[in-house]
């Protein structure tokens, strides 16, 4: 009987830290491929909670995007949001992937929903201004990169991108008419 209780114990011990092992190889960044193997592995077997499972497909795909593979990635995230949908990043991971794939909508969606979760995200900000910015909204754009600069005063890309807002917002006019359209009337010049 004192056998067999011991031999449970190692067994639960054993499996218990292969579990942590392969949460603990998904979680790293250095080999891009024991990180798929072990994502791929918590992922396929059940006894993991559910947080986990999240952050194994939003870890997968992660490692998926990294490597040009979008459109797994996506699907990746998408089961992620399912998982955890009050989780922000796989919101912004998504907006990220799609971003690559030209879904501008939808990564302006997915942006919009990550600065619901978890306002003030710099990232989030920059990369929904992105969205805007390659769509050609610039007012948007323009609006997304100011929200980036508030608390990160020091954000040379959030402020870099504004420029290109602004640059791409003024349309060239004929001075010797004195007609010109400005989208931002603040930025006319004095003719």
């Amino acid at each position: 009987m004192r056998a067999t209780v011991l031999g449970c114990i190692v067994t639960l011990c054993s499996v218990g830290a292969a579990q942590a092992s392969a949460v603990a190889d998904c979680n790293q960044v250095r080999d891009p491929q024991l990180r798929l193997r072990a994502c791929s592995q918590i992922i396929a077997r059940s006894g993991y909670a559910i947080n986990e499972e999240a952050l194994a497909y939003r870890n997968r795909a992660n490692a998926r995007s990294d490597a040009g593979a979008n459109t797994e990635a996506l699907a990746d995230f998408n089961e992620a949001v399912n998982l955890r949908p009050d989780d922000s990043t796989s919101y912004a991971g998504r907006a990220r992937v799609r971003l690559a794939l030209r879904d501008f909508d939808g990564a302006t969606a997915d942006f919009s929903e990550a600065l619901r979760l978890d306002p003030g995200t710099v990232s989030s900000n920059i990369g929904r201004g992105h969205a805007h910015f390659v769509r050609g909204d610039t007012t948007a754009a323009i609006a997304d990169f100011t929200e980036a600069i508030r608390p990160n005063p020091q954000s040379a890309s959030a402020y870099n991108r504004r420029g290109l807002a602004y640059r791409r917002s003024f349309v060239p006019c004929d001075r010797r008419l004195h007609h010109c359209h400005y989208p931002q009337p603040h930025l006319r010049p004095r003719l």
